[in-house]
């Protein structure tokens, strides 16, 4: 599946990543524990039933770009090759970034997609996953997440 052509790009707002529309970006709060401890995350199609509807409102954000320097400094993408959602996943300081189906463009409307300890906004000031000049035996790996 890939998406439609995407002419968003990433802006600042309040201290954390948006699109140029209002939509918050989320990452997965678990998968800093879990690239330390080497554990694998499975692609959201993957998830158990119980909880597969849920993770399935959380969207990669397409690869894009910023304007903001600050924001470009830590801006890549991953494949995310045999994923159900199969296309360039843009990363923020090796945080995937996602949009959420709960929430509505408009920088002036509260984040309903904000589900604390699991998916959380991303501040521009995120510390990375990892240092990005420590190599831990190639992992993480190309792509991971949700």
């Amino acid at each position: 599946m890939t998406p439609a052509t995407i002419s968003e790009k990433i802006v600042v707002y309040g201290g954390n990543l948006y699109t140029t529309d209002g939509l918050p970006l989320y990452r997965y709060v678990p998968l800093a524990p879990m690239v330390k401890a080497r554990q694998g995350i499975p692609w959201a199609s993957q998830w158990d039933p119980y909880i597969l509807a849920w993770v399935m409102n959380y969207t990669p954000l397409p690869e894009t770009s910023s304007d903001s320097p600050a924001v470009r400094a830590g801006l890549k993408s991953q494949p995310r090759t045999g994923a159900k959602r199969d296309y360039l996943q843009a990363v923020f300081r090796g945080w995937p970034l996602y949009t959420c189906a709960f929430d509505s463009p408009g920088f002036a409307l509260a984040p309903q997609g904000t589900t604390p300890g699991l998916f959380e906004l991303v501040s521009v000031e995120e510390p990375w996953v990892r240092p990005e000049d420590s190599p831990v035996d190639g992992w993480p790996p190309a792509a991971f997440g949700p």
